[in-house]
């Protein structure tokens, strides 16, 4: 199974361990989910995660990203969609996910358009974990 990983979940997995965006995250890191990536979402973790607020150690922000590097695969072209999207950022996650036929897993659905292949994090995780 292949998945685009929204921020949101990745924060929410580092920050509340033993939940279900934390399950995600295991499954990716054990090999039995594949995430899509290319540099502008990896500068959006790297920004996000790095927030002092969170407090998220500098060592572990550049294992995910090292990992994600390593084992996800590179979205070198996909298509652009002519969505609206309120923060432009959350536009390339969702034109990776659909022009890969893949999962976009998010905490924030209200971010991005209705889309069979754009799930919660419970929908999810209740369907496949």
């Amino acid at each position: 199974m292949k998945i685009v990983l929204d921020t949101n979940v990745l924060l929410s997995a580092l920050l509340t361990p033993n939940r279900k965006a934390s399950a995600i995250l295991d499954k990716i890191l054990n090999g039995n989910i594949e995430i899509y990536y290319n540099e502008n979402i990896i500068n959006e973790y790297k920004e996000v995660l790095s927030r002092k607020k969170f407090g998220i150690p500098k060592t572990q922000i550049s294992a995910i990203i090292s990992f994600i590097r390593m084992k996800g695969i590179y979205a070198f072209d996909y298509t652009e969609s002519n969505k609206p999207f309120e923060d432009m950022a959350d536009k390339i996650f969702y034109d990776i996910a659909i022009s890969k036929d893949s999962i976009l897993v998010t905490g924030n659905l209200i971010h991005f358009p209705k889309h069979k292949k754009v799930m919660s994090i419970s929908e999810f995780y209740n369907k496949f974990i």
